[in-house]
């Protein structure tokens, strides 16, 4: 079936040093994306180009922009649109009209590296800390603007960025609801996308960008920060890095727990049951305690007592299910699981097991029997 071709349009500027506001004109109206942070932002047009680009390939073929972009970012574009709709079908490609120009490469010194508190940033933060001048934090991806937690998350960030000497970079975005307004995934799409705004708009502090991977390579599904996407962002003047796609979570929590900087300010929660900053309770909080507790790891933020109870009624999926037998076998190793622990985790396991395994032969049944 052939794609009704619509027009997305899309212009941005500096409203002040501090903020850029990114205009959007799409088949579902007119609104705007607005970026400030504690220091000077630059390159507006091009920051917005990778907020754009999923939204023309979400809803139309054409995207129009009000600006130029350099001969870097046009190629780029290209490998992106190929890889996003390699992945995902309801996407197509867009033609990007806008004039193109060379530039020549003259990348500010300064590295970034996206600072959430969590696993995968605090590794980076830390095992490329000679590189690393910049620490960016950004209220507006896994918290909103208006959650209570801002200010608690900030207060740690704060002080994990001074014990580290780094410069800590804080930015405000209400860019996602640019993903839920066009129904685009923010985890398996948009994210990546929004990160790579944020990193050229800060190209005057910082020419390189790291992007903390999320997976092990390997395991990786497709999702919006990829080692076969970030990079492709890249602009003449800001290139992105996806790092540590090397090394599993396991060995994560083990070289961060060697930290104090890290066991005194880590943040993994996302459900924050009860306003807590980490629950204590969901399964990503639960399977974080179990990797510290196989390697002998104490953490302020985390609750000191795991729950049993919790643990076994945990309804894990298959990757989750891995991720618990690697801590069976590592708190096994080490000898730092309880009996009643390790029952518990094995619970958990077993029924995993036995939902997918009904899953899969449910698939199998259904796809022996199509007519096709």
């Amino acid at each position: 079936m052939t794609r009704r071709s619509t027009l997305v349009r899309g212009s941005a500027r500096l409203s002040d040093p501090n903020t850029v506001a990114v205009e959007v004109g799409t088949p579902r109206g007119a609104f705007t994306v607005t970026t400030t942070a504690d220091a000077t932002l630059a390159s507006p047009t091009a920051s917005a180009v990778p907020l754009l680009v999923p939204v023309a390939m979400r809803h139309g073929r054409s995207l129009h922009l009000d600006g130029e972009i350099d001969d870097t970012q046009a190629e780029g574009l290209e490998h992106v649109q190929s890889t996003l709709t390699s992945w995902y079908s309801h996407l197509g490609r867009a033609v990007v009209h806008a004039p193109v120009f060379e530039v020549p490469v003259d990348r500010s010194a300064g590295v970034g590296c996206f600072f959430s508190g969590g696993v995968d940033s605090f590794h980076s933060a830390l095992t490329r800390s000679e590189r690393i001048t910049h620490l960016i934090f950004v209220v507006g991806f896994d918290l909103a603007p208006e959650h209570p937690l801002v200010k608690t998350a900030l207060t740690e960030v704060r002080r994990a960025a001074e014990s580290l000497g780094k410069t800590l970079v804080v930015v405000h975005t209400d860019v996602r609801a640019m993903s839920d307004r066009h129904g685009m995934s923010w985890g398996p799409l948009y994210h990546g996308a929004a990160m790579a705004h944020v990193a050229i708009a800060l190209s005057d502090h910082v020419g390189t960008v790291l992007v903390p991977s999320s997976f092990v390579r390997g395991q990786t599904p497709p999702w919006g920060t990829h080692p076969d996407l970030d990079h492709r962002w890249a602009t003449a003047t800001s290139v992105l890095e996806h790092d540590a796609i090397e090394v599993p979570r396991p060995a994560k929590i083990a070289r961060i727990a060697q930290y104090p900087t890290a066991m005194e300010h880590l943040r993994v929660c996302w459900q924050n049951r009860d306003g807590a900053y980490n629950c204590g309770r969901c399964e990503k909080c639960l399977r974080t305690m179990l990797a510290l507790r196989a390697v002998g790891g104490q953490c302020r933020t985390l609750p000191e007592r795991i729950d049993p109870a919790a643990v076994a009624a945990l309804k894990l999926t298959s990757g989750q299910a891995r991720a618990m037998r690697r801590n069976i076998a590592a708190m096994t190793a080490s000898g730092t699981g309880t009996p009643e622990l390790l029952a518990a985790m094995e619970r958990a396991v077993d029924r995993s097991d036995r939902y997918w395994s009904r899953v899969f032969r449910t698939h199998a049944w259904v796809t022996a029997r199509l007519p096709f």
